[in-house]
């Protein structure tokens, strides 16, 4: 895809600034369609939360839907400029920081996972 964001336009495109990049390749049709899987996910979270057989599972389907769907928010609104950046990636979709510091083939990272010929048995 031709996309000028991803190319250090923005800052963290791959995770704090995603919905900016799927919007300018997917364009209208694909924001609209991340747009409403998240808001199937609340729906399904809303019907798990009020079928849910006791009070603990009431509460824990509402507050799992409720998480997602407040990330979701928050980063749609610094996507859309309408906050300050706060570093929450969006649900399901992008990297994340912790995921993307502590991945194996990070070279800082290289060290908590390989052992020490020293360390080894």
């Amino acid at each position: 895809m031709e996309s000028k964001q991803k190319l250090f336009y923005l800052p963290e495109a791959h995770t704090d600034f995603i919905y900016a990049v799927i919007c300018e390749e997917l364009g209208f049709i694909g924001a609209l369609a991340v747009i409403a899987l998240f808001g199937v996910y609340g729906w399904r979270g809303l019907r798990a939360a009020f079928a849910a057989p006791d009070g603990f599972g009431r509460l824990l389907a509402l507050g799992i839907t409720a998480m997602v769907l407040c990330q979701a928010l928050i980063n749609f609104a610094v996507v859309l400029g309408m906050v300050p950046t706060k570093g929450i990636p969006l649900p399901f979709v992008s990297y994340g920081a912790q995921l993307a510091r502590d991945a194996p083939g990070d070279r800082r990272a290289a060290k908590y996972f390989t052992a020490s010929p020293r360390t080894a048995w």
